[in-house]
């Protein structure tokens, strides 16, 4: 497994970045969102492989990556919708639309109709979508971090599919997350 590439951008093309790591040049498809990147980047990535073709995905968060793996769990939704409805929302604005069933966000999206957005709020829902807030210790997690400084959307997506059982442990696992940003 490749869990993330540091390297240098040496160009882009098709929706990709060409990233230079120790003299090898990976091309990883990234959200529209980060095709601008040039210098020095760290991407966390996951790689696919179908049809004997391996492509790698890059995301800028550990939580942008989560997403794209619950997403890419639902029937109908390939590495390439999945990386759409990211370049479209955040992590944090898709909880939202998931949370108020709000399907014509959904709609929104290019590559999304409404049968593939009614499929998305059956099956995240189906997922428990991120553990969001279980017996509120996530809501008080985010205000413990926005205490220290962390802007809301920021916490929120690192926070994003995170296993804990206490407060502690939520904070730990946040500011972990945070300092490697």
């Amino acid at each position: 497994m490749i869990f993330g590439l540091k390297g240098v951008v040496v160009g882009r093309g098709n929706g990709e970045l060409w990233i230079e790591v120790n003299g090898v040049i990976y091309g990883v498809f990234v959200p529209t969102s980060l095709l601008n990147l040039s210098g020095e980047v760290i991407l966390y990535t996951r790689l696919i492989y179908r049809d004997e073709q391996m492509t790698l995905f890059g995301f800028k968060t550990i939580g942008e990556r989560e997403l794209f793996d619950r997403l890419i769990k639902i029937s109908g939704i390939g590495p390439k919708v999945a990386l759409t409805i990211i370049s479209t929302y955040s992590p944090a604005q898709f909880q939202k639309i998931v949370k108020t069933e709000d399907i014509l966000a959904l709609k929104k999206i290019p590559g999304v109709g409404p049968k593939t957005a009614r499929r998305i709020l059956m099956d995240i829902g189906e997922l428990k979508f991120l553990n969001w807030d279980r017996n509120g210790i996530i809501t008080k997690a985010i205000q413990a971090l926005e205490g220290l400084g962390f802007g809301r959307e920021e916490v929120q997506e690192v926070l994003m599919g995170i296993e804990i059982n206490s407060l502690e442990e939520a904070i730990k696992e946040g500011l972990k997350r945070l300092s490697k940003r």
